[in-house]
This record gives C-alpha cells, sequence and structure tokens, in this order.
C-alpha cells in the first residue's frame, strides 16, 4: 500500500550484464506502472566494478554494468 503522495523504489536487476537489456526493462517497467497511474523516473547510479570491492561475495560481481538505474515511482498527479 502506497499514499497517493508516496514514493517507493525497487532493485531493477534485469539486464544487468548489458546495456540494452536493462535499458529495455527499464522502459517495460515504467510502461507497466503507467498503466496503475504512476510516473517513474531513474536516477543514474555509478557501480564501482574494481575487482577488490566484489571480493568475498558468494556469487562474485553479479552486476556487469558501470551503472544502475534507480528507480523511483510516484503516483501521477
Amino acid at each position: 500500500m502506497l499514499k497517493p503522495t508516496g514514493t517507493f523504489s525497487f532493485f531493477n536487476g534485469l539486464g544487468a550484464d548489458r546495456f540494452i537489456v536493462n535499458d529495455v526493462y527499464s522502459v517495460v517497467v515504467a510502461l507497466d506502472l503507467a498503466e496503475f497511474g504512476m510516473d517513474v523516473n531513474y536516477i543514474l547510479v555509478p557501480i564501482n566494478l574494481d575487482e577488490e570491492t566484489w571480493k568475498g561475495t558468494k556469487t562474485g560481481r553479479y552486476w556487469e554494468l558501470d551503472r544502475y538505474l534507480l528507480p523511483i515511482c510516484k503516483f501521477v498527479e
């Protein structure tokens, strides 16, 4: 449940290894949420791909892109 003035986000991890796939999924998310009266904007977050950053993670580096598109979702006013 989200108040009419609320904001939410989520981990949009689809297409973590190819820019084009990640970009397409981001558009699909925006289209899907528009059906519910929501607007989605993305904040570009740079990702550190240095191997030292990922050292110790169970699966190794699971994100291959040098940026993440953080979805910020709100109801259309």
